[in-house]
């Protein structure tokens, strides 16, 4: 396993050190890669991911760690965390992290998004404006404008939506264990262009796993050894199979964008 290392810094400039670490790879490589708002734990799930106790500890830009797969060692996971969006940001800022979301998505296998759920499911994800700009921004066929955002489903990842923080006593968690997972059950139907409804459209699946906190108070503390919450845990554990099964291992072939 290597440390994180930049990939690309806010100017969208590659870091030499980071291709000559992807350039010692052999065997298999999938993606998985991850944006939200700041201070939402993006980090701490991409830890839990990669099996270690020290934080990703990602700066400006998309910080990148190599691991082996756990189950397949000439097999590798590359983990792609990006820079949490602040809340409030100048429009310049503002455009560098629509880049970073853009380019996020079209390095990765699985794309997720990771966001703490303070309001409706569909309110909090309509936060994720960056996906109404996709269509715009990249072109798989420069000849087939007039379908870009039908053809855009063919070569973008999976989406899946970590829903963090949320309290035991909704049923959201139940919903989507009945439904394999399927994001759709958390949302209204809408035929308004909103981010979520983008999302659905333009993305060829949408997953969503619910998350306790991951903190313990001090009587559970004493009992679990600050490991993160039993919750959680469990809950994790649904997740990480589903990112590591080999049905979601597809390499999307991207067009002439790249």
């Amino acid at each position: 396993m290597s440390n994180p290392v930049c990939l690309v810094d806010p100017c969208l400039r590659v870091n030499p050190e980071a291709l000559t670490l992807l350039g010692q790879l052999s065997g298999p490589v999938f993606v998985v890669g991850i944006f939200g708002p700041k201070d939402t734990g993006k980090s701490f799930l991409l830890n839990q991911l990669a099996g270690q106790e020290k934080e990703f500890g990602s700066g400006p830009g998309i910080w990148l760690r190599h691991l082996s797969h756990p189950t397949k060692p000439h097999e590798n996971i590359l983990l792609l965390d990006t820079e949490g969006v602040p809340e409030q940001m100048e429009d310049d800022e503002n455009e560098i992290f629509s880049s970073l979301f853009c380019l996020n998505v079209l390095l990765c296998d699985l794309f997720i998004y990771n966001s703490k759920v303070e309001e409706e499911p569909q309110k909090e994800l309509d936060k994720l404006t960056y996906v109404t700009e996709l269509p715009q921004k990249v072109h798989v066929l420069e000849h087939c404008l007039s379908e870009n955002s039908f053809l855009l489903s063919s070569v973008l990842p999976p989406f899946v939506w970590c829903l963090r923080d949320v309290a035991s006593e909704t049923v959201w968690e139940e919903l989507l264990q009945a439904s394999n997972y399927e994001m759709d059950i958390l949302l209204p139907y809408s035929t308004e262009d909103t981010p979520s409804s983008c999302a659905q459209k333009l993305f060829p699946s949408c997953k969503a796993f619910c998350f306790h906190s991951p903190h313990l108070n001090e009587i559970e503390r004493e009992a679990f050894l600050d490991l993160p919450h039993p919750v959680f845990q469990r809950q994790f554990k649904a997740f990480k199979n589903y990112v590591l099964k080999p049905d979601t291992e597809k390499k999307h072939q991207r067009g002439s964008f790249l």
